[in-house]
């Protein structure tokens, strides 16, 4: 994992965050948009496996009191740490917006400040904090401050994201939702056991780079530039999760240092 994390995908990496920068398709509400079969989130119950959470990293599955479900991410090498975390509708299952950020974590407690948010509900993009820590029970409770009032997050879910993930786990052709702000078509990426990896979108933006196993955490590294096709072309990387309990890839994405910060897309897509 990187040594430090900025409030940028770039230095995120260790967030959870793949860079799909900018593709075209924007504006949100077309007609185009309107046919496209929305991205679900599946909810899965835990087993008699998992492990009791005693700290924050791994994997989180539960609810706000917004009336969202969510999907957390809480990945750290012991020295930095990084939280992304999926929102999606309890009706339609569709996503409906993300937050991001490094993260400190001291015992069973997280925190953050200026972290990354982004609504794709309202199609805004602002800056958020994240209190939480994991209870007793193992559950986590957590509290963001978001740019539309206070928010609490209850995830009685956990998974262990330790692991040694290889690229013939991950291969495979996956179709799904691409959405940002702006944004919501359909997309494809492929991904090789030879470490390729290539992005394609019903505006026509393509992307093709490289994609490598983290050593320590079932995650993936990526380095994808955008061809001029895209709205936005240039170079990407980040990292890509494959969910064994959902068959799902998640890649989240956001803004190079020097770009808009507003430019951050998830992609859930199936094989």
């Amino acid at each position: 994992m990187p040594s430090t994390f900025r409030l940028s995908i770039s230095s995120l990496i260790g967030a959870l965050a793949l860079t799909l920068s900018a593709c075209g398709g924007g504006g949100g509400g077309g007609g185009e948009e309107s046919a496209i079969a929305e991205t679900t989130i599946e909810s899965t119950a835990p087993d008699s496996t998992t492990p009791k959470a005693e700290s924050p990293a791994g994997l989180w599955r539960g609810a706000t009191d917004a009336g969202k479900d969510f999907t957390a991410f809480v990945l750290t090498d012991g020295v930095t740490t990084g939280y992304m975390i999926v929102y999606s509708d309890k009706s339609t299952k569709s996503v409906t917006g993300f937050v991001q950020d490094g993260a400190e974590i001291i015992g069973r407690t997280i925190r953050a400040s200026n972290s990354l948010d982004y609504n794709f509900e309202t199609g805004q993009f602002g800056v958020t904090a994240l209190s939480g820590s994991v209870n007793d029970s193992g559950a986590f409770e957590g509290r963001l401050i978001r740019p539309t009032g206070p928010e609490l997050l209850t995830a009685n879910e956990y998974h262990s994201l330790e692991g040694t993930p290889t690229l013939a786990q991950v291969a495979g052709t996956y179709s799904g939702e691409f959405v940002g702000l702006e944004t919501r078509e359909a997309a494809t990426i492929v991904i090789t056991e030879a470490g390729e990896i290539v992005k394609t979108s019903a505006s026509g933006c393509t992307a093709s780079g490289e994609v490598f196993p983290d050593s320590k955490l079932n995650v993936y590294w990526i380095s994808l530039p955008f061809d001029q096709t895209c709205k936005s072309p240039g170079w990407n990387d980040g990292i890509a999760y494959w969910d064994p309990k959902t068959a799902q890839l998640y890649v989240i994405t956001g803004p190079d240092w020097d770009a808009v910060w507003g430019r951050g897309y998830v992609f859930i897509g199936a094989r």
